[in-house]
């Protein structure tokens, strides 16, 4: 996956499964709407997962108003869709939960 702040593109490292978890629960966390510190939230996410190539102020400083949610949207959600083609090119379904 890659970003491009200010002109300058980066690129994650090998992403750990932490992060695929810590995507999930933070998509449920935003819901349909954005708060100061949901945006927040996931501008630290985003550097956490770009392994703090660039700072939340970078974010806010290197991207133009009308792509700062497309990007961050696309950085976890694009995670998350990326391990579910993949366990899908596999063939792997996961386990629906027992019921009560």
């Amino acid at each position: 996956m890659e970003i491009k702040l200010d002109g300058k593109t980066y690129r994650t490292k090998k992403i750990k499964a932490a992060y695929v978890r810590e995507a999930f629960e933070l998509i449920e966390y935003v819901g349909e709407r954005v708060d100061l510190e949901k945006l927040d939230r996931m501008i630290d996410f985003v550097v956490q997962l770009y392994d703090e190539q660039f700072t939340a102020e970078d974010v806010y400083n290197g991207l133009e108003a009308d792509a700062l949610y497309p990007t961050l949207f696309g950085a976890i959600i694009g995670l998350t869709n990326g391990i579910t083609e993949k366990l899908e090119s596999k063939n792997v379904q996961p386990e629906a939960a027992p019921k009560s």
